[in-house]
Order: C-alpha cells, then sequence, then structure tokens
C-alpha cells in the first residue's frame, strides 16, 4: 500500500481529510474525514473511480444522489456507488 499525503484540504468550507484512496483499495473505496461548522454545500461531483461511503459520526448531513435527498443524522450512513452524481450539504 502506497502512502498518502493526510493533510487537510477544504473544499467548498468543508475541511476534509483524505484517510484512504481508491488507489489504495483496487478502486473498491475512499475514506474521508469531515468537519463543517454548518451551512456548506459541495459542489455536484461524480467519482469515476471510487465508491463513497458516508457515516454521521455528529451532527446531519443532507446528500443529493442522483437528485433524491437523503437527510442522514447522527448514526446514519449512505453509499455513494461511482458513476452516479452527488453533492452534500452539512
Amino acid at each position: 500500500m502506497s502512502e498518502i499525503d493526510s493533510k487537510d484540504f477544504v473544499l467548498a468550507g468543508v475541511v476534509m481529510k483524505c484517510l484512504s484512496f481508491g488507489g489504495q483499495t483496487a478502486g473498491q473505496f475512499c475514506l474521508l474525514e469531515n468537519k463543517s461548522s454548518g451551512n456548506t454545500r459541495t459542489p455536484i461531483e461524480v467519482h469515476a473511480k471510487d465508491d463513497e461511503t458516508v457515516y454521521i459520526i455528529e451532527g446531519e448531513m443532507t446528500a443529493v444522489l442522483d437528485g433524491k435527498p437523503w437527510r442522514l443524522a447522527a448514526g446514519d450512513g449512505i453509499f455513494l456507488p461511482r458513476g452516479i452524481a452527488f453533492r452534500t450539504s452539512l
């Protein structure tokens, strides 16, 4: 497994840290830790090579997956498959 740069970066006001990416998991998934103070929204994105699963530790989030909104709270999770457009609001 190759090393990754685990420094924080900011996307649309959300502080993110990449813990694992598709290149390390044969394209099976990427793992990010995200923190937000609220009122943030990521741009619409489509992952070509990676699936993504979101698990909410605390707070709430809305994920819009292929045009359908999903409201998530602490303890909830959602699978975001590659090739499907999604965005998140925290």
